[in-house]
């Protein structure tokens, strides 16, 4: 929730911050958020190294990925999970292929292969993992 994220940045030495949306919002005087906190810190990449891309047509699938101790990730595969065969009734060979750390057991039962929806937990290469995938869902 938003109370929690703004009790854990105002308890944080630093907060890293992914896009210039966010910047601006925690920057906002009523956060009251020192700005010192606050860094930059894109995770978008402006350029690709030439080795690492892969074009559309290469790609497939869809892919999810979060860390499972953070509870909207947990909650982001809930509802992924609800919504998918209505996706997959319109796309009948789509996957999803969800990645994170510390999945948990309800996590872990939601694989379903014949659904076409595969829980593959922690993975060491995520860019590997991303760059076969078409659509980013969150």
């Amino acid at each position: 929730t938003l109370l929690r994220e703004l009790t854990s940045i105002h308890r944080s030495d630093i907060v890293l911050v992914c896009s210039s949306t966010e910047m601006k919002m925690l920057k906002q005087p009523s956060w009251n958020i020192a700005p010192w906190k606050l860094i930059s810190a894109p995770f978008f990449q402006k350029s690709v190294e030439q080795d690492m891309t892969t074009s559309y047509d290469e790609r497939s699938d869809f892919v999810s990925i979060g860390g499972f101790k953070h509870p909207p990730n947990v909650d982001s595969v809930r509802l992924l999970r609800r919504i998918w065969p209505r996706i997959r009734s319109r796309l009948p060979d789509a996957k999803l292929h969800v990645y994170g750390a510390y999945p948990t057991n309800e996590i872990r039962s939601m694989h379903d292969e014949k659904l076409g929806f595969y829980v593959h937990g922690h993975v060491e290469d995520i860019k590997e993992a991303l760059l076969q995938r078409r659509v980013l869902l969150a």
